[in-house]
């Protein structure tokens, strides 16, 4: 006869294991019910368009913008299985967003040997409005995380138990990360200043292979920077980044909790910021002295790198963007589990439910938000195009590189064109806009024209010149908003 205690046992053994399995299985529904059949974005089409080529191609191509070939090389052989349907594409990023989610239980059960604080930190991860919208995007993002995830698990194996599988999966995770994004080196910085901070709570002998470790992976990395400085520097594409400021800082810390909002809602949120200091300040400080090398590692690992980049960017060169940030949200949640089980039973669960209930909240606003800053609704924009041009109009979008999501859709009789005017048969980044030039550009690209459809998107800073120079030199007759930042507008230029 089973026995209670034995039962328990059985309840204890398997139920993280179909906790963690329900979470996936919630991630992928949600994906396929909200977000995987959305308009594709910039991003993704340029993912598509680089990775459509031979891998040769591929390689030249991403080494004159600014992105690294793993995920690059992963998506090109799916789509060679696939083929490069926006909907498949995007499956890919969701499948490592999955396998990201027993990965995070992994790594904060081996760190805290708790299952509230796993199990928690867990389902935040699975909830996020923030990493459920990149896995649901042609981009290298979700693999970025995962692989960010499983080397802070070996890196903390190093630590507890300094075993020879934990160096090679430390070893294997690092260089595919520093082969998936740039970002990754500053992650491998945090941990290296965290190692040598900590060393002498390291085993014996351990330095010494850790130092190994990183300049095998620095090695390997440097045929790829080679390559990208014989291709110039990552100097072909070059989107406008402003200088960030302190309320770009708080946006990125509510995006990863809350996720994308529109202007109204994220007035309110930052409205509220000295409360939501005041709360991380009484949450960090929670027996602080108490605080486990693990915890510091995460709070390391969840903070100091918003903390280096918007430095960076300020003295040197703007490239503070959230999405950059993403593997820093794993730490972030299994940190925000931990600190609330310091916290007696009453007090957890009531801060759980309302952190739960507001993820849910801001990811619901996320995804029916026609105002959403992450929205990009190309294909409904050329949709509407191509059942309205005529052979006799053209279609001119600005800033030029939008022309990548345009093309994904546009099916209409008139070649489209962009402004400035880049012709992408050459070799070089898009040419700058020059303001003296508009004229002479818009006179080329109309000629013997009869209507001109220009679609606006991704300012780069002459978005208005454009517009003002059609509405003072040719008459508007329609205009139409598809998105935050995605408009049309039509006017005549010839009756003739």
């Amino acid at each position: 006869m089973l026995k209670l205690s034995d039962l328990k046992k059985v309840v204890l053994n398997y139920f993280p294991t179909f906790y963690v399995g329900l979470l996936m299985i919630f991630v992928v529904a949600t994906s396929l019910s909200f977000l995987i059949n959305n308009s594709i974005r910039l991003d993704e089409s340029q993912s598509l368009w680089q990775t459509s080529r031979s891998l040769g191609k591929v390689f030249e191509i991403i080494a004159q913008d600014v992105h690294i070939p793993f995920y690059h090389t992963l998506l090109h052989i799916w789509q060679a299985f696939f083929g490069n349907d926006i909907i498949l594409a995007r499956i890919l990023s969701l499948i490592l967003f999955v396998l990201t989610i027993p990965a995070v239980y992994l790594l904060s059960q081996f760190a805290y040997k708790k299952y509230s604080i796993s199990l928690f930190a867990t389902l935040l991860v699975a909830i996020s409005p923030f990493l459920n919208w990149y896995a649901s995007e042609v981009r290298m993002y979700s693999l970025l995380t995962l692989l960010v995830v499983l080397n802070q698990y070996f890196f903390l194996r190093i630590f507890k138990l300094n075993d020879r599988t934990a160096f090679m999966g430390f070893a294997l995770t690092a260089l595919l990360g520093i082969y998936t994004h740039y970002f990754f080196a500053v992650y491998l910085l945090l941990t290296a200043a965290f190692f040598f901070l900590q060393k002498q709570n390291f085993k014996k002998g351990t330095f010494k292979k850790i130092l190994i470790t990183l300049l095998g992976v620095g090695i390997l990395f440097l045929p790829w920077l080679t390559f990208v400085f014989t291709q110039g520097s990552a100097s072909n594409t070059k989107p406008l980044l402003v200088i960030p400021t302190s309320v770009d800082l708080f946006n990125t810390i509510s995006q990863f909790i809350l996720g994308f909002q529109n202007d109204s809602i994220n007035t309110l949120i930052v409205s509220l910021w000295p409360l939501v200091v005041i709360l991380l300040f009484l949450l960090l400080n929670r027996r602080s002295k108490d605080h486990s090398l693990e915890t510091q590692y995460f709070i390391m690992v969840a903070f100091v790198p918003l903390i280096m980049i918007f430095g960076f960017s300020l003295i040197v060169k703007p490239f503070f963007v959230s999405r950059y940030l993403a593997f820093s949200i794993p730490s972030l949640y299994i940190l925000f589990s931990y600190l609330l089980s310091l916290y007696g039973k009453r007090t957890q669960i009531l801060f759980r439910v309302l952190l739960v209930i507001l993820m849910f909240i801001g990811f619901g606003t996320q995804v029916r938000s026609e105002d959403s800053p992450v929205v990009e609704n190309y294909r409904e924009a050329v949709e509407y195009i191509n059942s309205k041009i005529g052979y006799r109009d053209v279609l001119i979008v600005s800033a030029p590189f939008t022309v990548y999501p345009i093309e994904y859709y546009y099916s209409g009789s008139s070649p489209i064109n962009t402004l400035p005017i880049w012709d992408r048969s050459q070799f070089g980044q898009i040419p700058p806009f020059d303001k003296e030039n508009l004229p002479d550009e818009v006179n080329t690209l109309i000629k013997n024209k009869s209507k001109v459809w220009l679609l606006l998107s991704y300012d780069q800073g002459y978005e208005e010149d454009v517009r003002l120079h059609f509405d003072k030199n040719f008459e508007k007759i329609e205009g139409k908003k598809f998105s935050k930042d995605l408009t049309l507008n039509v006017y005549q230029v010839s009756y003739n």
